[in-house]
């Protein structure tokens, strides 16, 4: 059932970092329009990674392997578009990220957070600026805020690790809180004219030192990465 995949894709550049499994996409499960495609992913207990182009909404059902035998169905609650084409350096990056629940159970409203990572532009808390850079053709209903210079491959480093955080099961709801908020003062701060470095040393430690906990993750070569970028030259 495994799919022909672009060079450029997520899946075989960055993500071919973690396991990957070979998954079914069902549209309208159980009616007389049901639709199955087959596509891959990256999956975890409660999140999956698809390429930028897999056609997957919510609502939808996935059906895969159960270990155990046979298979088992997961519902698609929440999908989030992190689409980097266009920005310099993001090239194998852009993805979707989805969010299920056992397709069995009822359903339940999907949880979003204050900070949303459809880089090249990101909005973070406060006063909700957009920090932007390397997309000149964003367009947003509020203003941007621009990466101070040389502080933009920071700026990737810290909203990769914001997401790698958000989507790893293995760290618990308070460490990401914590690492939201480091991360969030880090983005706001590089965007002010004459950023406080401190402040920035301080988030990216904090950063840092959750990054380890995932040593043992399927997530720990990722992690490792991101461990190094995230220091202040």
């Amino acid at each position: 059932m495994g799919l022909s995949q672009k060079p450029e894709s997520f899946l075989l550049g960055m993500g071919s970092n973690f396991p990957q499994q070979d998954v079914v996409i069902i549209k309208g499960a159980g009616t007389d329009q049901e639709q199955r495609t087959p596509a891959r992913a990256i999956v975890q207990s409660k999140s999956a990674q698809f390429d930028i182009d897999t056609p997957i909404y919510e609502g939808d059902v996935v059906e895969l392997g159960d270990p155990r035998g046979g298979t088992r169905r997961l519902r698609v609650d929440q999908v989030d578009i992190h689409d980097l084409r266009g920005g310099p350096g993001f090239d194998g990056m852009s993805h979707i990220s989805v969010k299920w629940s056992d397709a069995r159970r009822s359903p339940t409203p999907a949880r979003r957070g204050d900070t949303t990572y459809n880089g090249p532009v990101v909005v973070v808390r406060g006063d909700h600026a957009q920090i932007a850079w390397g997309n000149t053709a964003a367009t947003q209903s509020s203003a941007q805020a621009q990466i101070a210079p040389g502080f933009e491959d920071l700026a990737q480093a810290v909203t990769s690790a914001l997401e790698l955080l958000s989507t790893s099961d293995g760290i618990d709801v308070d460490d990401r809180a914590i690492g939201s908020r480091a991360g969030e003062e880090v983005l706001q701060e590089i965007v002010k004219p004459a950023p406080d470095k401190s402040i920035i040393r301080r988030g990216l430690a904090a950063l840092r030192g959750l990054l380890v906990t995932l040593g043992t993750s399927a997530a720990s070569g990722a992690a490792r990465e991101l461990i190094e970028q995230l220091v202040l030259r």
